[in-house]
Order: C-alpha cells, then sequence, then structure tokens
C-alpha cells in the first residue's frame, strides 16, 4: 500500500490535474482502481485482525465490530473497502493539489509534518507502554510471539497428556 498504490494514486491525480487533456478519461478509472486496491488491502487486515479468536479474546472492547452473520460481513466488509478508498482518495487528492501547487514547499512540510506527528506519537506510546526509551524495540512484538508460542504448546502438552492418560485407562 505505502509503496505502490498510494504513491501511485497521487502521482497519476498529479499528471491529472496538471495535465487533465493528455492524461485522459481512462486515468480515471486507474485512479480509482488504485484507490480500491488500498481500500481493499486494508479491510482484508482489520477484517482478518478483527476475526481473530486471541484478539477478540484479549481485547473485547475493541475487536468483535465484524458481525457473526455472513451477509452481514459481506456488506460490512464492503464498507469497510469502501470507507479505505475514499480515506485514500481525500489524502491523495490533498497531496497531488499541494504538489500541483506553484509551490510545492506546502506539500513538503505536509509530508515531513504528518511523518514527525506520526513517529512521535507512536515513541510516546511506546515508551508510556513498557517504560523505556527504545521507541523502536521488537522486544514487545517478539515477547508476544514466544507467549503465544508457549501457550499453543502448554495447550499441546496438555491435549497430549489427555489422551495419552484417556488410552492406559
Amino acid at each position: 500500500m505505502a509503496t505502490e498504490s498510494i504513491p501511485g494514486c497521487v502521482l497519476q491525480l498529479f499528471v491529472w490535474f496538471t495535465n487533465p487533456e493528455q492524461a485522459g478519461t481512462y486515468a480515471l478509472v486507474s485512479i480509482g482502481i488504485s484507490a480500491l486496491t488500498t481500500g481493499y488491502s486494508s479491510a482484508v487486515i482489520a477484517f482478518d485482525l478483527d476475526l481473530d479468536v486471541n484478539h477478540r479474546k484479549n481485547q473485547p472492547k475493541f475487536y468483535g465490530y465484524i458481525p457473526a452473520d455472513n451477509t452481514l460481513r459481506g456488506r460490512c466488509f464492503i464498507l469497510m473497502t469502501l470507507i479505505g478508498a475514499i480515506h485514500n482518495m481525500s489524502r491523495c487528492v490533498g497531496l497531488a493539489l499541494l504538489l500541483a501547487s506553484p509551490s510545492r514547499r506546502f506539500a513538503v512540510y505536509f509530508v515531513v509534518g504528518e511523518v514527525t506527528l506520526y513517529v512521535g506519537e507512536r515513541a510516546s506510546r511506546s515508551n508510556t507502554r513498557r517504560g523505556n526509551l527504545t521507541a523502536y524495540s521488537n522486544r514487545s512484538f517478539c515477547d508476544r510471539q514466544v507467549s503465544r508460542r508457549d501457550a499453543i504448546c502448554l495447550e499441546a502438552k496438555r491435549a497430549l497428556t489427555v489422551l495419552i492418560s484417556n488410552s492406559l485407562h
């Protein structure tokens, strides 16, 4: 998403804003496909995370917004895709308009400011959650993977113990 469809959408919009006659109407179809690709990818990620049993069990107030009915799930997925595509289009249109303006400095300020705010927010959340100064440490991810692996091994050992005890009796 971040390296293909979003920059592609911004570039196509920039070209369409600066030279609409040369870009043609098919450029709009390509721009729409780029936006839908991003919306679809983000919807798939959110959908999969929400349906994961461990996520729903560990954070029930956050996960569990996708309904259990298959018809409603399909409708929810389509709406999530469209919301992601519209959000992507609004961001890309804004950045492309800044790039098409006479002073492109504002586009650079916007991107640098947004990335700075994102990195600062991530660093502050990381520091308050773990209480250390390492903002991008993979320790929490690795710890979660190790504890998940240990939980799976523990469940396998319990199942094997039950199986062996049942076969002996």
